[in-house]
């Protein structure tokens, strides 16, 4: 959107009301969970407690049981387990639940606003980075749904049995302590040596990810001009390089995942073997010494499941601070309700940069009012295409002012927008779904009279009505194929849904013939007699003949501003698309 004085990105064109604006901050949403994740701690200390019921009973089985050649003491003793045994699996099932419930409630509550972010970042140039905001937010779920969530929980809790081996005897706290802080450097230091491999994997992935959805996207170009080759070895390149760093992050890793394993069962034997000593001088007994090493498993398993997590859940913080930055910048639109514009434009001092600094749109801006119609026309590389994603808030870094009956267009929910607003792009990308799906901008609550309405005004109703489907044909890969006209007409259709007040069609008619192009003219010409504005680039002297005013850009600025008769009184129309 092109706000006054500064610099506003594109995506804010995205914003739109909300029930509740708190809902677009991570932050705020994660601490709605505070209820939910207490009281899942809770179940994680009592699953904790329980837990200590298995080396109770190898203390009861070894001190009393067997020595006593009791039976009654063995069946209360494995009655009482099984009770214990159940309610653990109780508890573990409802934790459990609560974390896959917590998971889609952030789903759910972001879902909305990331989607916003995710289409912004590509109205801004950053495709990468919107695709990159869904993964995350699939991140983000994912791991409250997998095991990552149970040993965040678990953790905190360790150093309960950790205690209990002190009170058993200090010299299996000690074992047991040891082994922890072993098993805890461990993992930093494996953490610390493949860091660098790991940003290194992540950035030449993405590179080569990057260059295989631009082929994928250019496919029709490459291929016939025998690039394919060429491109393939390129990405084979990157992919070698994430391969190499993969590679060597994948030995360092399974080296120290390896002294870990080692260093568990080894600890597994020298707390058997302390409780062994403490046996034979008569400081503990046999069920002890066997009830420690269940405790020492019992300490080290969140620690030993937090190592194998480590990349994990680093991953999800990454992705929660990527998701709240993101979110961030997605704002709500104002609660007054404007009534839509009727009257008139106005777009003053519109500028636009390269990512270098370079300026290559400066306009001083021009107003139109209710019923005209603006055609924009001059050389390639003009700046025409510019200037019309600008009007649309979809030129990244474009500055300067737009206000329809005075007001910005960000201060109307999206809804309203589309009643304003009607854009038909250059590049027109057609989405996967029916062609009145298309025509209605995928807008649940389209009606068959909207859609019928916009269709004939592009001149597309006896060929939909042709079609095996008529407007239930479908679009997409794999199903029907359509010529570039065809294309260019849908989109104007979709431009031309509910009779917003200003349309903007960057070169409607490049790709249509004499028939289509009749339509079109015919389509403007109502547009502007029930009071419509239409803002048209075009290269062909037949759509300027309906125009109120022509603007003529040469690389990037107002060459000339006014009336046909004026612009073309001195020269021709040949004249001013050559500069």
């Amino acid at each position: 959107m092109i706000d006054p004085v500064t610099p506003r990105p594109a995506s804010d064109a995205l914003s739109r009301p909300s029930e509740d604006a708190q809902s677009l901050s991570l932050k705020v949403a994660t601490q709605r969970l505070r209820r939910p994740l207490i009281l899942a701690g809770l179940f994680s200390g009592l699953l904790s407690l329980l837990m200590f019921s298995g080396a109770l009973f190898m203390i009861q089985v070894y001190d009393r049981v067997l020595p006593a050649h009791s039976l009654p003491t063995l069946q209360a003793l494995m009655v009482m387990m099984g009770l214990v045994y159940g309610l653990m699996a109780l508890l573990d099932a409802v934790r459990s639940r609560l974390f896959l419930h917590m998971g889609q409630y952030l789903y759910n509550r972001l879902a909305d606003a990331v989607f916003r972010a995710h289409i912004g970042a590509a109205l801004d140039g950053r495709p990468q980075v919107g695709a990159q905001l869904l993964r995350d937010l699939e991140q983000l779920r994912s791991f409250f749904s997998g095991s990552g969530r149970v040993v965040g929980l678990d953790l905190p809790w360790a150093p309960l049995f950790l205690i209990l081996l002190f009170v058993l005897h200090p010299l299996l706290g000690v074992v047991c302590a040891a082994g922890m802080v072993l098993l805890v450097s461990l993992t930093l230091l494996a953490n610390r040596a493949t860091a660098a491999h790991q940003r290194e994997i992540t950035r030449f992935a993405a590179q080569a990810q990057s260059l295989s959805d631009a082929c994928r996207h250019s496919a029709g170009t490459l291929v016939p001009l025998g690039m394919v080759p060429q491109l393939q070895r390129h990405w084979r390149t990157l992919g070698g390089f994430a391969g190499d760093h993969l590679f060597q992050q994948g030995a360092t890793a399974g080296l120290y995942a390896a002294l870990s394993r080692a260093c568990r069962l080894g600890l597994q034997s020298v707390v058997l073997a302390a409780g062994a000593y403490l046996v034979i001088t008569d400081k503990a007994s046999g069920g002890v010494m066997m009830a420690a090493s269940i405790l020492l498993g019992r300490a080290l398993s969140p620690i030993e499941q937090a190592i194998g997590l480590w990349k994990p859940a680093v991953a999800t913080r990454e992705a929660c601070q990527r998701l709240q930055e993101a979110l961030s910048e997605v704002s709500d639109t104002p609660g007054v309700r404007l009534p839509l514009p009727s009257r008139h434009l106005r777009v003053e001092k519109v500028q636009a940069v390269t990512p270098e600094g370079r300026p290559f749109l400066d306009l001083s801006g021009f107003s139109l009012e209710a019923g005209e119609m603006l055609a924009v026309v001059g050389p390639s590389g003009a700046g025409k295409s510019s200037l019309m994603k600008a009007l649309v808030g979809a030129l990244p870094g474009s500055t300067g002012e737009v206000r329809f009956d005075d007001s910005t267009l960000s201060q109307w929910s999206p809804a309203d927008r589309a009643r304003i607003i009607g854009y038909l792009p250059q590049e027109v990308e057609l989405l996967p779904g029916s062609l009145a799906e298309n025509i209605a901008r995928f807008n649940p609550d389209a009606t068959s009279d909207a859609i019928l309405k916009a269709a004939e005004a592009a001149g597309l109703g006896p060929w939909i009505r042709g079609l095996p489907q008529g407007f239930d044909t479908r679009l997409g890969p794999g199903e029907t194929v359509l010529s570039g006209g065809q294309k260019q007409r849908i989109a104007l259709a979709w431009a031309l849904y509910g009779d917003p007040f200003v349309l903007i069609l960057d070169e409607p008619n490049a790709a249509l013939d004499a028939h289509g192009e009749g339509a079109l003219l015919t389509a403007l010409k109502r547009h502007c007699a029930r009071g419509g504005i239409a803002i048209v680039s075009v290269h062909r002297q037949a759509l300027i003949q309906c125009a109120h005013k022509i603007l003529v850009l040469t690389a990037g600025k107002v060459a000339r501003l006014g009336a046909p008769a004026d612009i073309f009184r001195p020269h021709g129309l040949v004249a001013v698309n050559q500069g």
